[in-house]
Protein backbone atom coordinates (compact mmCIF):
# COMPACT_ATOMS: atom_id res chain seq x y z
CA UNK A 1 0.00 0.00 0.00
CA UNK A 2 1.08 3.52 -0.82
CA UNK A 3 0.24 7.07 -1.24
CA UNK A 4 0.05 6.94 -4.79
CA UNK A 5 -2.43 4.24 -4.56
CA UNK A 6 -4.94 5.52 -2.27
CA UNK A 7 -4.29 8.98 -4.26
CA UNK A 8 -2.70 10.96 -1.29
CA UNK A 9 -0.13 13.52 -1.95
CA UNK A 10 3.39 12.53 -0.79
CA UNK A 11 5.58 14.50 1.01
CA UNK A 12 7.37 16.02 -2.36
CA UNK A 13 4.54 17.55 -3.20
CA UNK A 14 3.69 18.77 0.01
CA UNK A 15 6.76 20.74 -0.27
CA UNK A 16 8.90 19.18 2.09
CA UNK A 17 12.37 18.80 0.50
CA UNK A 18 14.27 15.39 0.73
CA UNK A 19 18.39 15.74 3.21
CA UNK A 20 20.66 13.27 4.18
CA UNK A 21 21.36 12.93 7.57
CA UNK A 22 25.07 14.34 6.93
CA UNK A 23 23.29 17.31 5.67
CA UNK A 24 21.43 17.99 8.76
CA UNK A 25 23.42 16.99 11.22
CA UNK A 26 25.26 20.09 12.00
CA UNK A 27 21.55 22.24 12.40
CA UNK A 28 20.33 19.75 14.01
CA UNK A 29 23.33 19.80 16.95
CA UNK A 30 23.93 23.19 16.72
CA UNK A 31 21.93 24.49 19.91
CA UNK A 32 24.05 21.51 22.15
CA UNK A 33 27.81 22.66 20.63
CA UNK A 34 29.43 24.82 23.37
CA UNK A 35 29.27 28.37 22.47
CA UNK A 36 26.21 27.95 21.23
CA UNK A 37 24.66 31.16 22.97
CA UNK A 38 27.86 33.52 21.15
CA UNK A 39 26.95 35.22 18.08
CA UNK A 40 30.10 35.66 16.23
CA UNK A 41 30.82 39.40 14.79
CA UNK A 42 33.18 38.72 12.13
CA UNK A 43 33.92 35.36 10.03
CA UNK A 44 37.32 35.78 11.38
CA UNK A 45 35.47 35.04 15.17
CA UNK A 46 33.39 32.02 13.43
CA UNK A 47 33.80 28.43 15.05
CA UNK A 48 34.90 25.68 13.22
CA UNK A 49 32.81 23.09 12.63
CA UNK A 50 34.98 19.25 12.77
CA UNK A 51 33.84 16.30 10.59
CA UNK A 52 33.38 14.11 13.13
CA UNK A 53 34.75 10.43 12.54
CA UNK A 54 35.10 7.24 14.75
CA UNK A 55 38.36 5.82 16.39
CA UNK A 56 39.96 3.09 15.04
CA UNK A 57 41.58 0.74 17.06
CA UNK A 58 44.92 2.04 17.58
CA UNK A 59 43.90 4.76 18.40
CA UNK A 60 41.36 3.48 21.58
CA UNK A 61 44.39 1.20 22.38
CA UNK A 62 46.63 4.30 23.19
CA UNK A 63 43.63 5.55 24.86
CA UNK A 64 43.05 2.71 27.17
CA UNK A 65 46.92 2.65 27.70
CA UNK A 66 46.62 6.27 28.63
CA UNK A 67 43.94 5.93 31.33
CA UNK A 68 46.28 2.48 32.90
CA UNK A 69 48.58 5.69 34.18
CA UNK A 70 46.17 8.05 35.09
CA UNK A 71 45.88 9.09 38.60
CA UNK A 72 41.87 9.12 38.47
CA UNK A 73 42.41 4.72 38.43
CA UNK A 74 43.94 5.26 41.82
CA UNK A 75 40.77 7.76 42.67
CA UNK A 76 38.39 4.79 41.07
CA UNK A 77 36.85 7.59 38.88
CA UNK A 78 38.61 5.57 35.23
CA UNK A 79 35.75 2.78 34.09
CA UNK A 80 37.23 -0.13 32.32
Amino acid sequence: MSDHILGLPNLEDLGVKASTVKERMGIEIRPYRAFSHWMPQSTAEEIPEFDLKPLDKVQIKAIKEKAEDSPLRMLGLVVD
